[in-house]
């Protein structure tokens, strides 16, 4: 995964990002957790200084606990339609033509900083990451840091975790400020603030 550098420029010593990381005592080996470990991993390669990422995209819809788990969302979402005796098949096709209609999901734009130091700023490829699935990533930060669901679209939501990669040895720590702004009709400037250390794990 590609998500802010040029893979030739990985370091020797192995991979980036976690397999598996333990939150609270808890193990997620999910795409949420490898994705946050790599964007901090590679931005570390790339300057060794930074200790903050900005993404921020326009996203539909609200945040809900359904997006923890998309497949089990999906899954059921379908079974729903079968037993409702609704056309699976023409409901996916007037979904596929909906997207026709609107076109491809808005880019998310990623801003790294050191401190109060700016270090780049850039639009995301698509194939790495876009304002469709950010939503999905962010709900794991609001997730790790024990918020409560209601509290998920305020105005702005702030919180904090800490992350072990026992493999590697590693600890993460994170604090976060999300930003969730109305636009029209469902659709929501989100503004994600991550800041970031990664040190390593000592054993207690």
């Amino acid at each position: 995964m590609n998500l802010a550098n040029d893979p030739s420029r990985l370091p020797s010593a192995g991979r980036l990002g976690s397999n598996s990381i333990f939150v609270n005592g808890l193990p997620f080996d999910n795409t949420a957790a490898k994705f946050w470990t790599t964007l901090f991993d590679e931005l570390l390669v790339e300057h060794s200084t930074v200790n903050e990422v900005v993404l921020e995209g326009a996203t539909g819809g609200l945040l809900i606990g359904d997006f923890l788990t998309p497949e089990a969302a999906l899954q059921r979402d379908m079974h729903q339609l079968s037993n409702g005796g609704g056309a699976v098949q023409q409901t996916l096709e007037e979904v596929i033509a909906a997207m026709d209609i609107i076109g491809p999901p808005a880019m998310v734009h990623l801003t790294a900083k050191a401190g109060e130091t700016v270090l780049f700023s850039r639009q995301m490829e698509a194939e790495a990451l876009d304002a469709d699935i950010l939503p999905f990533l962010i709900v794991w930060l609001l997730e790790w840091g024990m918020l409560a669901e209601w509290a998920w679209n305020q105005d702005q939501v702030r919180g904090d975790f800490m992350a072990e990669d026992r493999a590697r040895q590693l600890v993460y720590l994170v604090k976060f400020n999300l930003v969730n702004r109305h636009l029209s009709e469902g659709l929501f400037q989100r503004t994600v603030s991550v800041r970031f250390q990664r040190d390593p794990r000592v054993e207690a």
